[in-house]
């Protein structure tokens, strides 16, 4: 297995994920044949593609439309244990309306031919207007793996 590092951090979304990207520029699209009839993608595409030429998404993964706001304080890392991790976080909803907020646990990676990121956990919280909730995360160390020479 490749050495890694993670990093955690959250990310905002809301019930209305989405399951791609969409970058600030046609530029940062791979190469597209107008003619063809057969697409073939290997993993480098969408946000991972960005993510591997430093670029920012105009709408990255996760993001949704959100008629009121949240912010995240609190974060707590444990330690690796049965290859997971747990974290936690409070939730606050900032906003003048009822909302739901999804925290997303990334790991970073330092390693040739990976993604830089991945999504190891997530958890759906409902919020009424300014209501704070604890979110606690089993996050898996798994999606960091990979088999190396």
């Amino acid at each position: 297995m490749a050495a890694h590092t993670i990093d955690f951090q959250t990310c905002l979304s809301c019930v209305k994920a989405g399951e791609y990207s969409i970058p600030t520029s046609e530029d940062h699209l791979p190469f597209f044949e107008a003619e063809t009839f057969h697409v073939t993608y290997n993993k480098w595409f969408g946000q991972r593609l960005l993510d591997a030429k430093g670029m920012d998404a105009a709408f990255p993964l996760g993001f949704g439309l959100s008629y009121t706001s949240f912010s995240i304080s609190k974060l707590l890392v444990g330690k690796v244990r049965d290859g997971r991790i747990p974290v936690s976080v409070q939730v606050t909803n900032t906003g003048s309306r009822v909302g739901r907020h999804i925290v997303q646990v990334y790991g970073k990676t330092i390693a040739d031919d990976f993604p830089s990121r991945v999504l190891l956990g997530f958890a759906p919280v409902d919020l009424a207007i300014r209501e704070t909730k604890s979110v606690d995360i089993s996050a898996s160390i798994r999606p960091l793996m990979r088999w190396s020479n």
